[in-house]
């Protein structure tokens, strides 16, 4: 064997071990859209018997695989996808009769994952608005076995019903895996407190879009050390950590807390060899950290929230 041929499979078999232990089946959602209620290929809804799903019956529990012409064009139950050729829209909300509540999400068995380590899903979301679920915000709730690993960012959209023209926003949760194989669940949640299917309410029952479904994952995060002198640990946490430098600090510094939008979260003064750190709300998911001295950034870096 070459030479070049050795190299490429060594390059390979790295790439592989660090950054696809493991995947989900048709993380695009792809299928094919025949009526109401069909699902991707390799995908299952998230049944009512199931101890997360809020559904009381039979085919309140089935989400719809969409795509810009089915299954809905008459209610609005259609959109364009993030990536592929369909997606998936789940609905949630309440009935005139409350004996009935709709609560559609999808779910998928992976394997491959190393105990204790740190993952992140990342997939895209937006709200699909028909007929009966006018709501312009939402998000989606990330179960793992029965745990809820996090809540998405709640995704606007203020396109008419039936619109094609849907804004899709990327989002991550992390975790930490507990076992070699995990079931992992989507449903839909709404960001208010109104879930009543109605055709005049925008509060009220909501269609969550979902697409592009895959994982991050994090490496040498455990006691991340940094350019500037800095380590940040630990790393995994649950909103609160230690900043270390190596060394004196001779003017203050400032510690800027962003999420994966860039948006600030929070700014702290640095003065101390040791900075301990601590925000309750961060909820789970990938954040970032900078470090500057007036303009110029000296140390930078990835915060994973796990709770």
């Amino acid at each position: 064997m070459c030479l070049k041929k050795i190299i490429t499979i060594l390059i390979s078999i790295s790439f592989a071990f660090n950054c696809y232990c493991q995947s989900f089946v048709n993380g695009d959602l792809d299928g094919i859209v025949s009526g109401p209620s069909c699902l991707p290929y390799n995908w299952q809804n998230v049944p009512y018997t199931d101890v997360n799903c809020l559904a009381l019956n039979l085919y309140e529990d089935s989400p719809d695989l969409t795509n810009i012409n089915a299954p809905g064009p008459l209610n609005g139950t259609i959109g364009n996808p993030f990536s592929g050729t369909t997606f998936i829209s789940g609905q949630i909300g309440r009935g005139n009769n409350p004996n009935h509540f709709w609560h559609e999400g999808i779910m998928q068995t992976v394997s491959g994952f190393i105990i204790e380590n740190t993952y992140i899903i990342r997939f895209h979301q937006t709200v699909v608005r028909n007929n009966n679920a006018l709501d312009m915000s939402g998000s989606w709730a990330v179960y793992i076995d029965t745990l809820l690993a996090g809540i998405s960012e709640p995704t606007y959209n203020n396109e008419p019903v039936g619109s094609i023209f849907l804004p899709w926003e990327a989002r991550s949760i992390a975790f930490t895996a507990r076992a070699t194989t995990h079931l992992i669940k989507f449903l839909p949640l709404d960001d208010d407190t109104n879930n009543i299917s109605s055709t005049i309410d925008t509060l009220g029952g909501l269609r969550m879009g979902i697409d592009s479904i895959g994982f991050v994952i994090p490496t040498s995060l455990n006691e991340q050390k940094v350019n500037g002198g800095f380590s940040l640990f630990p790393n995994p946490n649950n909103g609160s950590f230690r900043l270390q430098y190596i060394g004196i600090i001779n003017k203050p510094l400032l510690l800027t807390i962003t999420d994966v939008y860039g948006k600030v979260l929070d700014t702290i003064e640095v003065s101390n060899t040791f900075t301990n750190y601590e925000n309750p709300s961060l909820i789970p998911g990938m954040y970032f950290y900078s470090i500057r001295q007036r303009n110029d950034v000296i140390s930078n870096g990835k915060i994973i929230v796990v709770k």
